[in-house]
């Protein structure tokens, strides 16, 4: 009976709404800081090191450089979120997974009676991911990617001026430094850096515009004009949405659900 119950969910819904389960995944994403409270007693180190022993490929690395498979295909990847969960006696950890829609599918916890707090999160981490059942990466995950919306595509105007920026950094290279920076400031070319990638800013109007890296098929981010000048609604090629605005010469991102921003810094800015 459960086997037909299953099999007549796979059929009609694509277990697009939350019916899949945790080790239906391969990839998980667990960001590298952790709540302050729990973030002094190496959990990450100890939830990662198990996550892979489970058969799990975890990503601590921020979206913005996933590998191009995973900015593509985001509900490819399974997001972990290791939180505080004790009460006055106990040191208690709660762990949740959530699929790219950000439906909760698994939340895992438990208590220890250790008084210390790190022996006593650190015990009940291990609880946890005893109960964490191995990766057995399931075809419902791509049949879930079908119901999210695409990533934006560049229409056929935008991809000619997404091509004219960069045939241009590419001229760009090839010049002497003091001359490259000289033509780039002539131009009026913008391009932002984070962690080695450099990304073109193409705008659309006065109140959007889109990162695009060097080579991309898509747009990293889209960025649109709040009621409030100077700052923006942002969306991550990956999904993930926050807001943005400029800081000293760089280009701040606040995305929902990450305490660490995610800093892309002007480059020829001094």
């Amino acid at each position: 009976m459960k086997k037909t119950i299953a099999l007549a969910a796979v059929l009609g819904f694509g277990w697009a709404f939350g019916q899949s389960s945790v080790s239906d995944y391969q990839f998980i994403y667990l960001p590298k800081e952790l709540p302050s409270k729990i973030s002094d007693y190496q959990l990450d180190a100890i939830l990662v090191k198990n996550l892979e022993n489970h058969q799990y490929k975890v990503i601590q690395e921020d979206p913005i450089n996933w590998p191009m498979e995973l900015k593509e295909n985001p509900c490819k990847v399974l997001n972990a979120s290791l939180q505080d969960d004790s009460s006055f006696f106990r040191n208690k950890l709660k762990l949740e997974f959530s699929d790219c829609n950000k439906t909760i599918i698994s939340t895992l916890k438990a208590s220890s009676m250790e008084k210390e707090f790190k022996e006593g999160f650190q015990d009940a981490l291990h609880q946890i991911v005893a109960k964490v059942p191995a990766s057995n990466p399931s075809a419902s995950i791509t049949l879930a990617e079908k119901k999210v919306v695409p990533a934006q595509k560049l229409t056929p105007a935008l991809q000619n001026k997404v091509e004219k920026v960069q045939a241009e950094d590419r001229k760009l290279t090839k010049m002497p430094s003091s001359d490259a920076q000289e033509q780039k400031v002539t131009s009026g070319a913008q391009q932002y850096e984070y962690k080695g990638t450099k990304y073109n800013k193409i705008n659309l109007s006065n109140e959007e515009f889109i990162l695009v890296a060097a080579s991309a098929s898509v747009p990293y981010a889209n960025f649109k004009q709040t009621g409030k000048q100077g700052v923006y609604r942002v969306k991550l090629n990956s999904g993930a949405s926050g807001i943005s605005y400029e800081e000293a010469g760089a280009l701040v991102i606040e995305l929902n659900n990450e305490e660490q921003p995610i800093k892309l810094n002007k480059v020829g800015a001094q």
